[in-house]
């Protein structure tokens, strides 16, 4: 996704200077928070959460790959049980940038 924004300003990869890969969200975030970088790709709630400026790319679907025989298992269905409960939605609303209204929905559903 970075290198294709890159692409589009009229820039390239070569003209930037990187920093050494963050191997999690929190990590490229304190590196904006820290003076080590300028900015990152990363998700709202991080940024809220550091005070940092977030600017808005694009909206992304989070998809969950489950097995067909796995989706009947009592435990899967527990877990996306509680995925669609108000307590649920109501922790998950207190993190920026999540919508799980459509969680546990069957975008796909292939052999």
């Amino acid at each position: 996704l970075l290198l294709q924004l890159i692409e589009q300003a009229g820039l390239e990869a070569r003209d930037i200077d990187w920093m050494d890969t963050a191997r999690t969200e929190s990590d490229a975030a304190l590196a904006v928070l820290e003076g080590r970088a300028d900015a990152t790709l990363g998700l709202r709630a991080m940024a809220e959460q550091l005070r940092l400026g977030f600017v808005p790319l694009l909206r992304e679907r989070y998809d969950l790959l489950v097995d067909r025989a796995a989706w009947f298992d009592p435990p899967l269905q527990r877990l996306l049980d509680f995925c669609r409960s108000a307590t649920f939605e109501t922790r998950a609303s207190t993190f920026a940038g999540y919508d799980v209204r459509t969680l546990g929905t069957v975008h796909f559903n292939g052999a």
